[in-house]
């Protein structure tokens, strides 16, 4: 699997991003924004919470690592 990481720069768009556009690039920054405000950045990784205290790129991670146990 791949990991796929957003910049802070990216980031910080989402964060200011508040006008709607119909591209497909934008609309998916209102996802990745309403994401954010429902959820928040990860606190282990700064990335975008996939749920309130969860993160499936470090949960995948540690499974990962911890996998013989």
């Amino acid at each position: 699997m791949e990991e796929n990481k957003l910049s802070n720069d990216v980031i910080e768009q989402i964060k200011r991003f508040d006008r709607l556009h119909l591209t497909r690039e934008q609309r998916l920054l209102i996802e990745l924004k309403k994401c954010y405000e429902e959820n928040g950045l990860f606190k282990e990784c700064k990335q975008i919470n996939t749920d309130r205290e969860w993160c499936i790129y470090c949960n995948s991670k540690h499974f990962k690592r911890n996998f013989k146990n």
